[in-house]
């Protein structure tokens, strides 16, 4: 019995790991594929997986990686044992281990394979109603946005709720979470894949380590979850919560979950889900401007270039001061090494799913915005 168990098992294994093959090559070779799964099925695993993990108030995803991390330190202790004692009862030990690890293994794999890997090969977002063509991505159009994102966010800064030391306002976590969820069902009409069941976005644990990173969110497909850093300032939640919980809705490209971000919280009815909508995508659009003044200083002298307020540049921040200096004294690593491997790590995982540019894809967010400043809003800079 125990023999033809064992046997029943190996094959499921096999069966495991070929359809996790073919789907692969079924992604990465089908758009259409792709494309209809992402509308048909992809929202299946939210509605009964992200449902089921939805109700633990904490990120599932970021203690699984942690047990992850203890396991993979447990087979190494073992095998290390193994050197220099081979008992049987170890050694049974050590093989039943090795096995339930490779089933951990094909079963992740199965997972990612549906939830995170599928969605890198669907079509580039596309709204005719919304976007413009490629042909209007050029400097005047980039300035004009520019200018309207500049305009939005110094009106904005005079109207956000403030505490009295001058510091945006943070309001209730489950009020903001709510918002989010709210907002992104606010743009649904024209994204009807935003439609359906949202998870509360979660904010994670170990937040200080995302700190270190740079990071604002992780989408985790291990678990369905759009999981934010709780000590970033305030400014940046509204923003990377609409975007996280995109990724969840099976946009994984980042510059199209950015895009939708934006949209979602400068369509939103809060003052501070607008002001961060348009905070979060400055960065982007200074640093190409900074660079076409480079390579042309004449730009200036040919288009009115608004500057922000110093209000929106103190709210323009990753961390408060305070912040920072207590993740730096109580860091084991530098967040220098800290954010490199990261960095690395982000880089080499887009490409290793096809995106080409790397982690510069979070900078096209640029092109899908100044194609919505063409089709939208010309004239109201």
């Amino acid at each position: 019995m125990k023999r033809k168990l064992s046997s029943n098992g190996v094959k499921l294994y096999i069966v495991i790991w070929i359809g996790i093959i073919l789907l692969n090559l079924l992604f990465w070779n089908s758009r259409a594929f792709s494309d209809a799964y992402v509308q048909r099925v992809f929202p299946i695993w939210v509605e009964t997986y992200g449902r089921i993990i939805g109700l633990f108030p904490f990120s599932v995803g970021e203690w699984m990686i942690l047990l992850g991390i203890l396991v993979l330190i447990c087979l190494l202790l073992c095998l290390l044992v193994l050197l220099f004692y081979r008992g049987k009862t170890f050694v049974r030990f050590v093989t039943g281990y090795g096995c339930f690890l490779a089933w951990v293994v094909a079963v992740v794999a199965l997972i990612m394979t549906l939830n995170c890997f599928s969605l890198y090969h669907t079509s580039a977002l596309s709204n005719p109603q919304e976007l413009a063509g490629e042909e209007e991505i050029h400097e005047e159009n980039l300035l004009g946005m520019w200018n309207y994102l500049a305009t939005r966010a110094n009106a904005l800064s005079l109207q956000v709720k403030r505490a009295e030391d001058g510091r945006v306002f943070a309001p209730e976590k489950d009020a903001m979470e709510k918002t989010a969820i709210l907002a992104l069902r606010g743009i649904s009409d024209r994204y009807p894949r935003l439609m359906g069941y949202y998870p509360k976005p979660k904010r994670l644990f170990f937040s200080d380590i995302m700190c270190q990173q740079n990071m604002a969110g992780y989408y985790f497909p291990f678990s369905m979850e759009a999981n934010i850093n709780d000590v970033m300032y305030v400014t940046n939640k509204p923003a990377t919560m609409c975007h996280e919980l995109a990724h969840l809705k099976g946009y994984i490209s980042e510059d199209e979950a950015s895009f939708l971000g934006f949209l979602a919280c400068v369509n939103s009815e809060d003052t501070l889900f607008q002001y961060s909508g348009y905070l979060s995508v400055l960065g982007y659009f200074a640093k190409e401007i900074n660079e076409l003044g480079a390579s042309d200083p004449s730009i200036a002298d040919r288009y009115e270039i608004i500057q922000v307020t110093k209000q929106v540049r103190e709210d323009r921040i990753f961390l408060l001061p305070e912040d920072k200096e207590r993740i730096e004294q109580e860091a084991i690593l530098s967040s220098e090494k800290v954010d490199k491997i990261s960095d690395t790590f982000v880089d080499t995982s887009l490409k290793l799913n096809g995106v080409k540019q790397g982690s510069q894809v979070y900078a096209e967010v640029v092109k899908l915005l100044v194609r919505y400043y063409a089709k939208n809003l010309v004239g109201k800079s």
